[in-house]
């Protein structure tokens, strides 16, 4: 497997469905980069990605399998109940761990894997939410050379998650949600902040 330039990772809770159908059904075709999506969902929780969210031409959205690699054109999303861990290989792990912050899957966990496999090619973002969930995440994703953005917490649904992040770590962009999928195109060849 070969390691992608970029790979975007959008942690998200409470509010958070309309927030990714937004980004992806506004995200441009020259997005070619993989996004993983995780969101909290209730362990019993079975959503059918591919009727929820738009994939636009030539994308694929699906939930993760364990092993599952990681590809161009693919919106990845965790399924519930499992944390999501990004493998040396480029490939995907679950587990069944205890919850982290209350909830499994946990956006911490999944950006800390990837700040230490992917990082610079990471952009990590974190949306809407109640908890602060994704906060340390972006601290490692930092830490490693990738780009962190937040959506505005004055328009987030729920917006202690995004507060928690902006506090926790200066991000890289503070955006609103509707500018996110633009910021995907400008940053989508890994180029600079």
């Amino acid at each position: 497997m070969i390691q992608p330039s970029r790979v975007f990772m959008i942690g998200t809770s409470a509010g958070g469905v309309s927030a990714i159908h937004n980004i992806l059904e506004e995200l441009s075709d020259e997005v070619t980069a993989p996004i993983i999506v995780i969101q909290h969902l209730p362990d019993i929780k079975h959503v059918d990605v591919k009727t929820v969210y738009p994939a636009g031409p030539g994308r694929t959205v699906l939930e993760v399998e364990d092993k599952m690699p990681i590809e161009d054109n693919h919106v990845y999303f965790a399924p519930g109940g499992y944390h999501l861990l990004i493998e040396k290989d480029f490939t995907f792990s679950l587990t069944q761990d205890e919850p982290i912050r209350y909830s499994r899957p946990s956006i911490d966990l999944t950006f800390e894997s990837a700040a230490g496999v992917l990082g610079k090619s990471v952009v990590a973002v974190v949306l809407t939410g109640a908890n602060a969930d994704g906060a340390d995440g972006l601290v490692k994703i930092r830490a490693a050379g990738g780009v962190c953005v937040v959506q505005d917490p004055n328009e987030a649904e729920f917006r202690e998650m995004p507060t928690a992040a902006v506090e926790r770590q200066a991000p890289d962009y503070v955006v609103l949600l509707k500018d996110i999928p633009a910021l995907f195109l400008k940053l989508r060849n890994g180029g600079a902040r």
